[in-house]
């Protein structure tokens, strides 16, 4: 359907973990007497099917978002679960509760088959290993349906608080700031209860309270960001942020390099040799040390059909979202490239604009 799907490396270590805890701590209390080798299948099996459940969950987010016309382009999981990547706010505060109420009922249907796949199989004597991990992660889907239904940004019931306040006062920006403030409230008791359950009952699981409440407190944070930023970006134009002055001659050594952006804070060069431009220059990735000064720069030049085309006239929303994971693009109106508009850029108009 045209939707990226994207694992980020932290998702690596929440698989392992949960692997480890059914392996380890579920498994052998709701099926015990099996052989390590048994655990650690049904372990790795079960967070197969745990990931594809929050998968589920964001698909279901992204198809209502297309329905009301909000492009989702994709799905990312990380190491707190997943996200579906918003290129924009949704335009009306229906739109924002269709979507929000998505998630948990995606996750309140698979919790309900999964039990039911557990009820059906037992009452005909068949209950394994494997049934009773999909039992167990019945009540998780259900669980994480309720834990995202808390009213507070940037979970699903923070969406939902937004779009009845917004419904109510006609006002997205102030609807906003009150289901961030709540989600912050919510952020900082998480923290406490992590906090008192490390202090009090010297429980392991307190430090999972901190982490997530810390996560939360800073994604508030940034939908609150998003939600100040992005109107802006769609009324700007990529001519107003681009950056024309970042050409740079094929000839010039790194030292020369290094001697300029001591002077000028850039990361991204476009390289020209003669009129022609011959590639992308990522300074961040070069390598200054003595022996390497000498040496050329157009030795160390990225292809350019790596990059993502925009013009000057494209919104620098539409720009950001083409951009993707690459942190620039080349700037084309039919005659030629004539500057490029990267990350940097963004970020220089996000403070002067906070």
């Amino acid at each position: 359907m045209g939707v990226q799907i994207t694992i980020d490396y932290s998702w690596i270590w929440i698989f392992l973990i949960i692997t480890g805890t059914f392996t380890f701590g579920l498994l052998p209390v709701i099926a015990p007497e099996r052989s390590f080798l048994v655990y650690l299948a049904t372990g790795i099996f079960s967070s197969f099917i745990f990931f594809a459940s929050v998968l589920f969950h964001e698909l279901s987010h992204t198809l209502i978002a297309r329905k009301n016309k909000v492009p989702i382009s994709k799905i990312t999981l990380f190491f707190f679960g997943g996200a579906s990547n918003l290129e924009d706010e949704p335009p009306t505060a229906i739109s924002e509760l269709k979507m929000a109420v998505a998630g948990p009922l995606a996750s309140i249907f698979l919790g309900i088959v999964f039990l039911a796949i557990n009820f059906v199989f037992a009452g005909y004597g068949i209950y394994n290993i494997v049934l009773a991990a999909i039992g167990s992660l019945g009540i998780i889907n259900i669980f994480l349906a309720v834990f995202n239904l808390l009213p507070g940004f940037p979970l699903d019931g923070g969406r939902i608080l937004r779009a009845l306040f917004w419904l109510a006062n006609k006002d997205m920006m102030k609807s906003t700031k009150i289901a961030v403030a709540a989600g912050k409230v919510i952020a900082s008791l998480i923290i406490v209860l992590g906090v008192a359950e490390i202090i009090l009952y010297s429980r392991i699981s307190g430090f999972w309270y901190v982490l997530i409440g810390w996560f939360l407190f800073r994604s508030a944070n940034a939908s609150l960001e998003q939600a100040i930023v992005l109107p802006k970006l769609r009324q700007i134009k990529v001519s107003e942020i681009m950056d024309r002055n970042s050409f740079l001659d094929s000839n010039m050594n790194l030292y020369e390099l290094f001697e300029l952006m001591r002077n000028v804070k850039r990361r991204f060069f476009l390289v020209r040799n003669n009129k022609s431009i011959a590639g992308l220059l990522l300074a961040g990735e070069l390598n200054f040390s003595e022996t390497n000064l000498n040496r050329k720069i157009y030795e160390y030049l990225k292809p350019l059909d790596k990059y993502q085309i925009v013009k000057s006239s494209d919104t620098a929303l539409s720009a950001l979202n083409k951009m993707g994971r690459e942190e620039v693009a080349l700037v084309n109106d039919g005659n030629g490239i004539n500057g490029l508009i990267s990350s940097d850029d963004f970020i220089n108009f996000f403070n002067q604009n906070r």
